[in-house]
């Protein structure tokens, strides 16, 4: 079995044809990893950012929680000293009211009793320099008896 010259060229040619063939597809090979390797490369790029930012998110979402958080609490204790505000506003108003009924009993009192006032003014000047309401009684003798002096002589 021999083979003749113009086969063997033939074969040459093939073999030269499929050698540039396949030269051929390695580069475009290659030049297709290269393309799906900058794609590739750019996907973990970006996936990188957007693992970074997720992370500063879920920090800033961590922070902003603890302050809404704080924020509740405080906003828990003013409304809570609001309240206590309220009570104590409508205790002092019912005070308010029944120093004021007391106090126009009182005037009413004095109307009818002219007496009353004289006798007023002297338990004030003498809850006034009791030495209970002062501790140790300090003051001069005379100076009450000028202030009752005075009383009278209204």
């Amino acid at each position: 079995m021999s083979i003749s010259q113009a086969e063997i060229d033939s074969l040459r040619r093939q073999v030269k044809a499929l050698t540039l063939s396949l030269a051929s597809m390695r580069r475009k090979h290659f030049d297709e990893i290269g393309l799906k390797e900058v794609i590739i490369t750019k996907k973990n790029t970006r996936h990188d950012r957007l693992e970074k930012t997720i992370a500063n998110l879920n920090r800033e979402n961590f922070f902003n929680n603890a302050r809404l958080k704080s924020q509740g609490d405080k906003l828990g204790a003013q409304q809570l000293k609001i309240e206590q505000m309220r009570k104590e506003l409508s205790h002092v108003c019912a005070e308010s009211d029944a120093v004021k009924k007391r106090l126009n009993d009182v005037e009413e009192a004095i109307s009818r009793h002219p007496g009353a006032v004289l006798r007023l003014q002297i338990k004030q000047l003498c809850a006034k320099y009791h030495p209970d309401k002062r501790g140790k009684l300090t003051v001069p003798t005379d100076e009450v008896a000028r202030e009752l002096i005075h009383l009278l002589s209204l």
